[in-house]
Formats: structure tokens, sequence, C-alpha cells
């Protein structure tokens, strides 16, 4: 079955890992895959895993746009996304060669595709949605709560990232960064004119609203007033 193809390469992976020393029985695999939410076929998915979650987070959309407006500055201006020299955020600031437009749609889309998939198969059942914003500002709170749905014990180190043991430094365009860093969220004004923090607002003020004043994890996004 599909299920055993994937646990065989999930295994090979382990075996192969570190020497073999991860390679443990396990009870929960957790696959991350950032297209995941443009699958035409999540009822079929939920049928060949039939003890699956489906969890998508939803970033914020000045975050967002920030991030993509960074990389793609980066490129026009000849570095890569992570790689140095990192051109400071003035330059980023001033850059228009891309479609904020575009940008804008694709968050909207993004989050109108959850909420018709919560619609169709409930809040907390196994499509989960969580708020990035709300993991990052509370963070044990928000990983006993996935805890508590996934049925395994909550321990400490969920809210201290690691590989391999060993601390990990985060994959931000603001360079290397040690646990949760809260300012990150708030580094978009850095990168972002004025008029286009403007636009973002004027296109996704109700929406941000909703989801900056919602501390809950899952989020049930069918509660937005959408008249």
């Amino acid at each position: 079955t599909c299920a055993e193809v994937y646990d065989a390469r999930h295994k090979a992976y382990f075996s192969a890992w570190d020497n073999c020393q991860n390679a443990k029985k396990a009870t929960h695999v957790v696959m991350h895959d950032s297209g995941g939410l443009y699958m035409t076929n999540i009822d079929s998915f939920f049928k060949t895993f039939p003890d699956s979650l489906f969890i998508c987070p939803v970033r914020d959309v000045m975050g967002y746009i920030a991030s993509e407006k960074t990389r793609l500055a980066r490129r026009y201006f000849g570095t890569r996304r992570f790689a140095k020299p990192k051109i400071p955020n003035y330059f980023v600031k001033k850059f228009k060669y891309y479609d904020i437009d575009s940008k804008i749609r694709s968050w909207m889309a993004s989050v109108t595709r959850c909420y018709l998939l919560q619609e169709k198969f409930g809040k907390s059942n196994r499509f989960i949605v969580y708020s990035n914003e709300c993991l990052l500002n509370h963070p044990e709170k928000t990983m006993k709560s996935f805890c508590d749905i996934l049925g395994v014990d909550y321990l400490p180190v969920l809210t201290r990232p690691t590989i391999g043991g060993n601390p990990w430094r985060g994959n931000s365009h603001q360079g290397p960064v040690v646990g949760i860093n809260k300012n990150l969220a708030n580094y978009y004004p850095k990168v972002l004119s004025e008029i286009e923090i403007e636009k973002i607002e004027n296109a996704t003020n109700g929406i941000r609203d909703f989801l900056s004043r919602n501390d809950k994890t899952p989020i049930d996004l069918t509660e937005m007033d959408t008249s």
C-alpha cells in the first residue's frame, strides 16, 4: 500500500542519518511540504493515510510579503537568499520591481482555501489551521494544543528548535537566530515602504484583524465575518 511505501521511505531515511542513531520505532512521523495546501485530492490523502492530520499555518500577510520582497530584491541585486554579502534593508525597501498585488492575491487565496477546507472538514478534526504569529507569541500554549490533538506528551524541547540535538539557527532572511525570535514578526517596516504597507492593510485589514485577535489553536477561520 501507499502507507507502507512511506513507512519504508522513513525507515531508510533515519537508518542513513547520523549513523542510524535516530532509527527507533516511530509512533508519529511529520512531513513538511510548502506546496501541500495546493493538493487537489485532500480527500484521497485522508483515505490513504487514515490516521493522519493535515496542519496548515497562516502567516501574517506583512511578514509574508516582506519575506517575498526580500527574496526577490536579493536576486535582483545579485545575491542569494541567505548567502553573504547581504544587502542592507535600505536597498530592499527601495526595491520596486515586483508585483505586490500578486503577492496580496496569493496570500488571500491561501487563506480563502483554508477557510473553504475548514468548512468541509471541520476546524479541529483532521484539517488543522493555526496562526504562525500565535505560535511565535505563545509557543508553549500553541505546542501544548498540538500535543493534545496528536495525543503525544508535551516536552519543553518543542519550544526550543533543534536539528539532530543541536540548536536550530532558523531560515530567516534576517540572519541566524537563537530559539524563537519574536522580533522577526516586526521587521517588515524595515523592508516595506509606507505606501506598500498601506496598500496591504487596505486589502487585508478585516482578515488581519481577525487573525491578530485570535490566540487559539486551532484557529477557526469560519468565525470570520465575510460580509
